[in-house]
């Protein structure tokens, strides 16, 4: 797995961080933002480092815009948006 030292994604990746995490995988993970615009701002980040959008793998693209579907519909019911 690629990882930045200064990436705070890579760090969480890595265990370095602990976050409010919603799930995990072997590819992505998904935790609530320490900034949220909203309760129950998730984000959602590859394992691996990625440097820019057009560099994630179509595979790694359609399983983060999956789990964001799975998450959204739990949010919509937690939290009645």
């Amino acid at each position: 797995m690629t990882t930045h030292p200064n990436c705070p994604f890579c760090r969480i990746a890595a265990g370095e961080i602990q976050p409010v995490l919603l799930h995990e995988d072997r590819d992505v993970m998904a935790f609530l933002d320490i900034a949220p615009v909203r309760p129950g701002h998730t984000l959602i980040i590859a394992r691996p480092h990625i440097e820019t959008f057009e560099h994630l793998p179509p595979d790694l693209a359609g399983k983060i815009l999956s789990l964001a579907q799975k998450l959204a519909r739990r949010m919509k019911e937690v939290y009645g948006v």
